[in-house]
């Protein structure tokens, strides 16, 4: 009997052992779960116009881009909403083109503001849309959107861009010769017109 309760004594051990084993496993795995779930990044945007220099009631493109840098995972939920500075509106009409993983662009004619709700970015993905802008006041629109989100990814950053309406790009200087390189140009010059009229002559 006493063997035999040894027996079911280190039996119980062995069980025991197991059972911790078991349970430090499946805790490492909840772990690994969770943060795997916390590793997810937002996703990112950027934003650029179609030129730096605009006329006064002139238009041009204004694009985003949206990117998901998780590897392993898709985002849901993705959004954003960039006010446009005074003095820049959206289009009549807006020309929008492109698409994001299925999301609704709004960007009404006239108004001042374009915004993005309810995308889906693949894992890796991104998305590219544009619509035009036009300036209605001078002055340069430093232009800025508010935070992109997303459901599993959280807040992330905003991107930033600048056009100048009605005002002109600086023209390109063209540097003077010095003294010296204009004689040296004039005598060249005189001596290419005293061959061409010798051959002239002859």
């Amino acid at each position: 009997m006493k063997g035999l309760q040894g027996a079911v004594e280190t039996k119980g051990f062995q069980l025991s052992w197991v059972h911790a084993v078991c349970l430090g496993l499946a805790l490492l795995g909840l772990r690994s779960g969770a943060a795997q779930a916390q590793a997810l990044v937002p996703p990112t945007i950027m934003k650029s116009f179609g030129t730096e220099y605009l006329r006064l009631g002139g238009s041009t493109s204004l694009t985003f881009t949206l990117n998901n840098s998780n590897t392993s995972a898709a985002l849901t939920g993705v959004g954003f909403t960039d006010s446009l500075p005074a003095g820049l509106v959206v289009s009549t009409p807006n020309v929008l083109s492109g698409s994001c993983g299925g999301g609704t662009i709004v960007a009404t004619a006239g108004s001042g503001a374009v915004t993005l709700t309810g995308a889906t970015l693949a894992a890796s993905a991104s998305c590219t849309f544009s619509m035009s802008v036009k300036g209605t006041t001078e002055g340069t629109k430093n232009n800025s959107t508010g935070m992109v989100t997303s459901a599993e990814g959280g807040t992330g950053g905003t991107a930033s861009a600048s056009v100048s309406v009605g005002i002109t790009a600086p023209a390109t200087t063209i540097p003077a010769l010095s003294p010296w390189a204009l004689g040296v140009l004039s005598l060249l010059l005189i001596i290419t017109a005293g061959i061409a009229l010798r051959h002239k002559i002859g």
